[in-house]
């Protein structure tokens, strides 16, 4: 098992399971209202996943799109008042339901906008964004993407759209870089401003890869307990 049970306390939103890693990684973090990105131990992850994520990661390991030492962009949201030490509750990936005359690809762009505070370069649009084909996967409303965090422009903090879900269009972004383009991202391009965004989006973290798949099959063990998962990362 590459996972192994610890005992940690949180401030705030004691998590239900406890996990530590065993490949003495780290997580980049940045807040939005930090000048500069941390390296933390411990983080606490959302039991929110969107179904097939471990296979569409499989694909693009096997296409070589990405490595396994690469690094994923996550958003962070606000959880307690303690979320300096606990570092808010990170979802893996980018995610969000499409709004009312949404497609797949407006969808996508505009889930990235709003929670990472960035666009996709224009010239990236029509060319290289890849659409990973979901019809094996549990949930055959995803439309996967990846991107690399190197397409991505700062843009500011943007109004969110209106609350119109159409929840048959839901798009799931994995925004993927080397260690070294992840805090050149999030230390040059990401600026600071307000820390409260949309949904209390607070910041961003980026995991690595191996540290996400060693992970995935636990979130999804206790996904439909709801319970949150504090990750120790030494």
């Amino acid at each position: 098992m590459p996972l192994a049970p610890i005992s940690l306390k949180m401030k705030k939103y004691n998590p239900n399971i406890h996990l530590k890693l065993n490949n003495k990684s780290s997580v980049i973090q940045r807040f939005f209202d930090e000048p500069n990105s941390v390296n933390r131990k411990t983080l606490l992850l959302s039991y929110y996943m969107c179904n097939g994520s471990y296979e569409v990661l499989n694909q693009l390991l096997k296409k070589k799109v990405i490595t396994i030492n690469d690094y994923v962009l996550c958003v962070c949201y606000r959880k307690g008042n303690d979320v300096i030490n606990d570092g808010g509750d990170t979802q893996i990936f980018i995610t969000g339901s499409g709004e009312k005359g949404e497609d797949s690809i407006a969808a996508t762009f505009e889930e990235i906008k709003e929670e990472t505070r960035c666009e996709i370069q224009k010239d990236y649009i029509n060319v290289e964004l890849e659409k990973i084909d979901s019809d094996n996967l549990r949930n055959k409303n995803i439309y996967w993407t990846s991107v690399p965090v190197n397409k991505l422009k700062y843009v500011g903090l943007t109004k969110k759209r209106t609350e119109t879900k159409c929840y048959n269009v839901y798009a799931s972004v994995i925004v993927y870089g080397t260690k070294d383009e992840m805090i050149r991202f999030i230390n040059d391009e990401i600026k600071p401003g307000p820390r409260y965004g949309n949904d209390n989006i607070i910041g961003l973290a980026a995991i690595c890869i191996k540290d996400v798949m060693d992970l995935l099959p636990y979130i999804y063990k206790y996904n439909k307990e709801k319970r949150f998962i504090q990750v120790d990362f030494t």
